[in-house]
C-alpha cells in the first residue's frame, strides 16, 4: 500500500505536458510493450531504429537503454532499446499515460492493480 502512495504523491511524469504524453504514449502503442511479470511487477519498454527518439526518451522520460543490442540478422537495421522497469517506476509512467493509450490501453491498466 505504500508503494501507491509513493506513486500518486511523487509521480515525476506529472510534470510531463499533454502533447509529450500524447506523442510517448502513441510510440508505446504503435513500437512498445507493456509486459505484466506478477500482479504488480511491470516493464513498459520500446525499440526503434531511430537513435534520437530513444534518446530523448531517456532524457524526459529517465528509463534504461541499451545501445549495443546485437543483430542476429546482417539485413537488419541497428536498433536501440528503451525500457522502464521496477513496480513504482512503471505504474507511475502508467497512470499518466492510460488516457492517451489506444492500442495498449486495456493492457495498461491490469483490473487486479489498484493504482
Amino acid at each position: 500500500m505504500r508503494q501507491n502512495w509513493k506513486v500518486l504523491l511523487d509521480n515525476p511524469y506529472l510534470s510531463l505536458t499533454d502533447v509529450q504524453r500524447s506523442y510517448i504514449a502513441g510510440i508505446v502503442d504503435g513500437e512498445g510493450y507493456i509486459n505484466w511479470a506478477r500482479r504488480t511487477c511491470c516493464r513498459v519498454g520500446i525499440a526503434n531504429t531511430n537513435k534520437e527518439l530513444i534518446d530523448w526518451l531517456e532524457k524526459t522520460v529517465f528509463g534504461s537503454v541499451v545501445y549495443d543490442h546485437k543483430m542476429t540478422n546482417p539485413n537488419w537495421k541497428q536498433d536501440w532499446r528503451w525500457t522502464l522497469e521496477g513496480s513504482v517506476k512503471s505504474r507511475a509512467f502508467l497512470m499518466v499515460m492510460y488516457p492517451f493509450l489506444i492500442v495498449k490501453r486495456e493492457n495498461g491498466m491490469r483490473r487486479d492493480v489498484a493504482f
